[in-house]
């Protein structure tokens, strides 16, 4: 048949792969790679690798099929017959044949195989099967066809097929002669698809494959089933991968093999290294490699290794490596801070470091990183709280943990609890499950942000409940907004430090930031942060102490600015038409460096009409107002009307009342205190006694309290408590006199006398303006 394409492989030489990088197999003669040539009979080493660019006698009829493409084992430029189904026996069917140089005796050219190159192009695998018959006749021409298909997956990837010759792999149809006959002269080489066989023109159905490097085969050939075996690695244990060795016909042979690393290595424990020696007995043609790969939790790359054959006997290599790849079948690690929230005191000075921690929630096989930045909230770079940062976290393979550090800046400024964020974005090899993290800065500077009256047990306004009032408690409903607290800074008091409530002092609230633990201050131990006097003049320092208060709350948050609240409750009419004097002490539960002192009065009924600039007193004008006004101010009148004496959201002659019963004068009415920043004020127990309390005391409190102090002379007293009040003079007169000879004596005698009148004159309203006087300048007021 001469004017054939072949290309020529020399019997002595073994196929092997070619230096130029295509993955085809061909020999060659040491002078002649390819010739014209008549084809009677086939030659062992003969190989169609389609590289001239025809089909090289492959047809498979009338239709225009197989064509030459590139695209071959050996890489894009390397050539393949690609065949689909053609018509045949009245439908589709994938049958390609030769009866050019696939034809003659293949006993004597020593042929005991064909093998080939298959790809599949289809979606599902396909059974290829050759077939030989004694001419290119019809479907009726005796021949013989494989006994087993070559499962050809659909996984787009080339496979090595080995088609033996042998009595044991081949099937006689249409009554044939003898194999050993038949194969003398055979007139018809064919490739086809039949699942169902053997079979001479195959199955219907339209298929396509791939077919290169068609070669014949003179001696046993050794190969892979499979060039790669892949397969989960499992979480545990060990999990077999099995690579199938075949030989090419029953003829007995041997092989070594061993493994060797590739991303997958022994040193990592991702699988067990293995070698041996493959022994084929006459008529066995599969042997089985098992190499166990370890399990393992890590998240990682798939991985590779090889399985390699050498050292044959009886048969020559084709294929002399396999792959085993590892499939990770791990989830991608998440990362989340752990906290989410980080929390200290901000210090005065320098920096406090917030530690995040980002935790990886599995150790991986992989590097993992992340990308970290900080964010403003209520803390922000512009006023110096924290100093932003950003940056990558690297988590080193077994690594599960990686810290952040911000650094907030110290101050003695008085503020709220601040705060910022930190926030993880752009994971690599991790997903991020929560991306965001806060720093809470807790100020350390504590101080008394809010000092408020209210009116507990108002009919009105301290109702929980009551419809018309939207805070949820309802104490903070009957807050005075009219009234504040009179802070001692040497003005006097007035009307706006007083309440005219007929219940009297029976609420206050004192709200503190930054307190140390004031959930820490209870009913039972309220005299270790508190204390409380009452009095009306203008000596705080010989005021008597109050009563108790009856319930103490402290609700957290629930002050100003998100302050702690301390409320202060007392029984009603307790602390009437008095001053009462809250000194709120330096402890570890307020957290106050200094001792806080303020004060509330109570004046039933007074509305300030009638008051002087020294005293509130209640007349006929605050009864009047009270009658004028209750007649058109009948109900829902706002809590700072001044008229509602009883808070009971009217004015009525319940309130008229309560101006009536109560009236008072200069002597009796409520003084207006003028009280100096540094007091005196009330004695607070010295902190090794009560709670840590560093004291707020006075000279006049210190020597008016001492049981030694002598007594102020009787003719003095008499003078002061017995004469006609109207006519005692305390800024000239024979008593002056005396006062003032005491002042010059300044001894502890003398000293301790003038503190001794000073409490008489005053409950009497008398005018003792030289005393105060002599007083200050001796430092005792």
């Amino acid at each position: 048949m001469a004017g054939k394409f072949n290309s020529l492989r020399d019997p002595a030489r073994r196929p092997s792969r070619e230096s130029t990088g295509r993955d085809g197999y061909r020999l060659r003669f040491e002078a002649l790679e390819q010739r014209w040539m008549p084809s009677t009979t086939p030659l062992i080493g003969q190989v169609d690798d389609f590289q001239d660019g025809t089909t090289q006698n492959w047809t498979n009829g009338p239709v225009a099929n197989p064509v030459n493409v590139l695209g071959g084992p050996g890489g894009a430029s390397d050539r393949f017959l690609q065949v689909s189904s053609g018509t045949f026996g009245g439908g589709p069917r994938l049958v390609v044949f030769n009866d050019t140089q696939w034809i003659g005796n293949y006993v004597a050219a020593g042929m005991t195989a064909i093998e080939m190159d298959l790809k599949n192009f289809t979606a599902s695998a396909e059974a290829i099967r050759i077939a030989l018959r004694t001419s290119s006749g019809g479907s009726t021409t005796p021949g013989y066809s494989s006994t087993t298909a070559f499962a050809l997956p659909p996984d787009n990837a080339w496979h090595h097929a080995v088609f033996s010759l042998d009595s044991g792999s081949l099937t006689g149809i249409n009554s044939p002669p003898p194999l050993s006959t038949f194969l003398t002269a055979v007139g018809d080489c064919r490739i086809l698809q039949a699942a169902a066989g053997p079979a001479l023109i195959g199955d219907f159905g339209n298929f396509q494959v791939g077919v290169d490097n068609i070669t014949a085969d003179g001696q046993p050939q050794l190969s892979f089933q499979q060039s790669t075996v892949s397969l989960p690695e499992g979480n545990a244990g060990t999990t077999p991968f099995v690579f199938t060795v075949t030989l090419s016909s029953v003829s007995g042979a041997t092989v070594t093999y061993a493994t060797a690393d590739g991303t997958a290595t022994v040193a990592d424990a991702d699988y067990m290294a293995t070698s041996g020696t493959l022994t084929f007995a006459p008529g066995v043609t599969t042997q089985a490699i098992t190499v166990l790969v370890n399990g393992d939790t890590l998240f990682e790359a798939d991985e590779t290794f090889t399985v390699n054959l050498s050292n044959p006997t009886n048969a020559a290599l084709y294929g002399a490596s396999a792959t085993g790849t590892i499939q990770n079948d791990d989830p991608v690690p998440s990362l989340s801070f752990v906290p989410q929230t980080v929390s200290h005191l901000e210090g005065n000075s320098g920096t406090t470091p917030f530690v995040f921690t980002v935790s990886l929630s599995a150790a991986s096989g992989q590097t993992a990183t992340v990308n970290f930045t900080t964010a403003d909230g209520t803390a922000t770079i512009a006023d110096n709280d924290y100093i932003g940062t950003s940056g990558t976290l690297s988590f080193a393979p077994g690594e599960t943990a990686q810290l952040i550090t911000v650094l907030v800046n110290g101050d003695t400024a008085i503020e709220q609890n601040e705060n910022f964020v930190v926030n993880l974005a752009s994971a690599v090899n991790a997903n991020i499950t929560t991306p965001q993290a806060t720093g809470t800065i807790v100020t350390d500077d504590a101080t008394i942000v809010g000092r408020f009256l209210f009116y507990h047990n108002s009919a009105r306004y301290d109702t929980t409940g009551n419809p018309q009032t939207p805070l949820p408690f309802s104490d903070d409903n009957a807050i005075a907004t009219d009234k504040s607290a009179y802070i001692p800074n040497g003005t006097a008091s007035t009307f706006a430090n007083l309440s005219s409530y007929d219940k009297g002092i029976n609420g206050i609230m004192v709200d503190l930031m930054g307190a140390g633990a004031p959930m820490s201050i209870t009913l039972a131990n309220i005299l270790n942060d508190f204390t409380f006097k009452m009095g009306n003049n203008n000596s705080p320092g010989l005021w008597t102490a109050a009563p108790l208060p009856i319930a103490v709350a402290v609700r957290s948050g629930a002050g100003s600015s998100g302050s702690d609240r301390v409320e202060l409750i007392w029984a009603d009419g307790s602390i009437q038409q008095q001053w009462l004097e809250v000194a709120v002490k330096a402890t570890a539960d307020t957290g106050l460096v200094a001792n806080d002192v303020f004060f509330f009065g109570n004046e039933i009924g007074s509305t300030g009409a009638s008051n002087t600039a020294t005293v509130a007193k209640v007349s006929s004008l605050d009864v009047t107002g009270a009658q004028t006004h209750g007649a058109s101010l009948k109900a829902n009148i706002p809590l700072t009307n001044i008229y509602d004496f009883n808070k009971d959201g009217q004015v009525s002659s319940f309130d008229v009342t309560d101006a009536q019963t109560h009236g008072t004068s200069n002597k009796t009415g409520l003084q207006l205190i003028s009280i100096a920043a540094g007091g005196p004020f009330a004695p607070v127990v010295a902190a090794a006694t009560a709670g840590g309390d560093s004291g707020t005391s006075s000279a006049l409190t210190s020597t008016a309290t001492n049981p030694k102090t002598p007594a102020i002379p009787p003719w003095i007293v008499n003078r002061l408590t017995h004469l006609d009040l109207n006519r005692i003079d305390l800024n000239s007169g024979p008593i002056v006199k005396y006062l003032e000879h005491l002042a010059r004596d300044n001894t502890a005698k003398s000293r301790a006398i003038l503190v001794k009148a000073d409490p008489v004159a005053e409950p009497l309203n008398l005018d003792d303006t030289l005393l105060d006087s002599l007083l200050v300048k001796l430092g005792l007021e």
